[in-house]
């Protein structure tokens, strides 16, 4: 299925150089994009205005589509665990004591021990609660993204003219709006992709000056990566600074000191906060929430050359069915169909970050290749491969936010294709009118995503973890009285990744507390840890008018409540 879909996003190239060669012959067309390009030429040069009107243009244009699709609801168990991380530092905290019986709440990507936390990196939980204060995580969401695409016009603006930077934001608009994953979840791939966007940025201008302005923004950029995506960060940032600090090895230490100070001081106060996040979640200032929870559940590694691990202790019946038979039943068919795989991380990257660009990025890989000899422009190259090689050595599903942190490399090499394909000559078609061909066959394109996605299919297609009946159950039991207490129990043939256990960090004062039911005796410690509350029995594995009902109490107690329908 995936190598015919890989087939089918080969084909959209196709179709785009063909529409692009008949517009760019089409005369009509090419003279008003040429009165076009002057005016965007001339609003190019004015870059506040141009970093104020993409940010602005990019949320108007997201709120409004809310009448077509509304603000997002979590639909996998990595965006209930940022939106754990984001409900506890917005509550002043680094990290949760154990709740009540520990074992009754311990769900994926969640530890319970030796304190409640979120299992991954707290960047994307602080950009969380920073929307959360603001009456929204999705808020942050929202700028966070809107701001991704102004930054790629100051990054782009740092290796080419602002004309092909504001052609690279315009690119980047268009593609964050491909789909669901930029505007419409909570993982925020914009911020590592931010944090990418200022290394890159950064690199030409802190080796043409010695202001200590770039120096702190690609400071800046390395922290955003070290505490969002720190290993896709290092495998992107590495070849960059390299070929930085070889650019700069000719000048006098006295005008690099000061530029490797702020950088160096930057990382370095980020990283000792790292670790003192750290030493608060798992005792240990190098021991990463992540690493703990993969040590204490995960069978399966993260890299193509990991072993598969001895099984662990699992304390609960239904996260030993996830790890052993869906994170490994997934290990297993990636291994034996290497080539599958390898189309499938493609596809992923491909619909995420260049969609209808791959003709261009090749093109510009091709014009970097062909000066790679000339200072920095082999950097985007060196960084290119390493992201090449992070994808093929990633075991897991390469969702897009494995990538984020390189997706500004994409929109530099599109804007450096841009600029090399305006300089060919054909012999019945000139560059420049390619490109204005170029536009109209994106235009084109743009159009019919948006008429496929936006208008047809505002949710996705598949629904997954539960999403969808969860936030049914949850609504029902917001309409009773009182703050509720909901013991969940699976039945043995339950669907491992289908998880309905997350809650709220605050758990004293949250209007429902959802726990696993695992006994009767845990049951009674938790009614009795959460007193004052209507104890309800859910099990999401049964179709009859007995999927919720209440935990069997007194008749005093039952009489207060409605009925669930």
């Amino acid at each position: 299925m995936y190598l015919h879909s890989l087939a089918r996003d080969i084909r959209v190239e196709i179709i785009v150089a063909i529409i692009a060669l008949v517009a760019a012959r089409w005369n009509f067309w090419t003279r008003r994009f040429a009165w076009l390009e002057i005016h965007l030429s001339r609003f190019a040069r004015r870059p506040r205005l141009c970093l104020a009107a993409l940010f602005v243009a990019a949320i108007a244009i997201r709120l409004a589509l809310l009448p077509l699709i509304s603000v997002p609801r979590p639909l996998f168990h990595d965006e209930f665990s940022y939106l754990f991380a984001a409900d506890t530092f917005s509550a002043g905290r680094l990290t949760n004591p154990d709740p009540p019986v520990p074992v009754a709440f311990e769900t994926i990507h969640i530890n319970t021990g030796p304190t409640w936390q979120s299992m991954y990196l707290p960047g994307t939980g602080l950009a969380l609660a920073a929307g959360e204060k603001f009456g929204s995580p999705w808020i942050a969401v929202l700028l966070i993204t809107a701001a991704f695409c102004a930054a790629i016009y100051w990054m782009t603006a740092g290796w080419l003219p602002r004309r092909y930077a504001l052609a690279a934001a315009t690119v980047a608009m268009l593609i964050v709006y491909n789909g669901n994953w930029w505007f419409d979840n909570y993982f925020c791939i914009g911020l590592p992709a931010i944090g990418g966007a200022l290394v890159l940025g950064s690199l030409p201008r802190v080796a043409r000056s010695r202001r200590a302005q770039p120096a702190a923004l690609l400071g800046l950029g390395l922290v955003i990566l070290m505490l969002t995506r720190p290993y896709e960060g290092v495998l992107f940032s590495l070849p960059l600074l390299a070929v930085l600090a070889w650019t700069l090895r000719r000048r006098s230490w006295r005008s690099v000191a000061p530029v490797a100070a702020i950088v160096l001081v930057l990382v370095g106060s980020g990283f000792t906060w790292l670790c003192y996040y750290n030493y608060r979640g798992t005792g240990h200032a190098l021991l990463f929430p992540y690493m703990l929870n993969y040590r204490e559940y995960h069978i399966t590694g993260p890299f193509l050359f990991s072993r598969v691990r001895p099984l662990p202790h699992y304390d609960v019946e239904d996260l030993a069915r996830f790890y052993t038979k869906w994170e490994l039943g997934e290990h297993h068919q990636e291994s034996s169909h290497p080539l599958w795989f390898l189309s499938v991380k493609a596809r992923v990257y491909y619909q995420s970050f260049f969609y209808g660009f791959g003709g261009l990025l090749l093109f510009g890989v091709a014009a970097l290749a062909r000066r790679r000899r000339k200072g920095l422009l082999v950097a985007p190259l060196l960084a290119a491969a390493a992201f090449a090689l992070e994808i093929f050595l990633m075991a897991w599903y390469p969702f897009p936010q494995y990538g984020a942190p390189a997706a500004s490399l994409f929109f530099l090499l599109i804007a450096f294709g841009l600029f090399a394909l305006r300089r060919v000559r054909l012999p019945f078609v000139n560059g420049v009118a390619l490109s204005r061909g170029v536009a109209f066959a994106e235009l084109a394109i743009a159009v019919s995503i948006f008429w496929r996605i936006w208008l047809y299919a505002p949710v996705p297609a598949i629904p997954l973890n539960t999403s969808v009946e969860r936030v049914r159950v949850q609504n029902l039991l917001l309409h009773q009285p009182g703050r509720q207490l909901c013991l969940v129990r699976y039945a043995p043939d339950h669907v491992p990744r289908e998880e309905w256990v997350f809650n709220h960090a605050d758990l004293a004062h949250a209007p429902i507390v959802w726990a696993r039911s695992l006994s009767p005796a845990t049951d009674r410690e938790l009614i009795e840890a959460f007193p004052n509350r209507h104890v309800w029995l859910l099990q999401p594995d049964r179709d009859d008018a007995e999927e919720l009902t209440l935990y069997p109490r007194t008749t005093q107690e039952v009489a207060g409540l409605r009925q669930i329908p």
